[in-house]
């Protein structure tokens, strides 16, 4: 696992699929894609995650655990 973010408020892992929760990529990049800034992040039920730009526009589909950090 990669350190975790010092905004960090539980690990992905521990979050309730279908919620949604306010995260940070631990990368500048996400699949070829800059990234930066506060997303929203829903974990499905198989583990994955959907983030989502918070006004719209990017959207990044099948994010592992340990590439966020679940921050509020």
């Amino acid at each position: 696992m990669t350190a975790a973010h010092p905004d960090s408020i539980m690990a992905p892992r521990d979050a309730l699929p279908g919620r949604q929760y306010l995260v940070v990529f631990l990368s500048d990049t996400w699949d070829g894609r800059v990234v930066s800034g506060r997303y929203v992040g829903t974990r499905s039920p198989d583990g994955n995650w959907i983030v989502r730009a918070p006004r719209g526009g990017q959207s990044f589909h099948g994010v592992d655990d340990h590439e966020i950090a679940v921050v509020e």
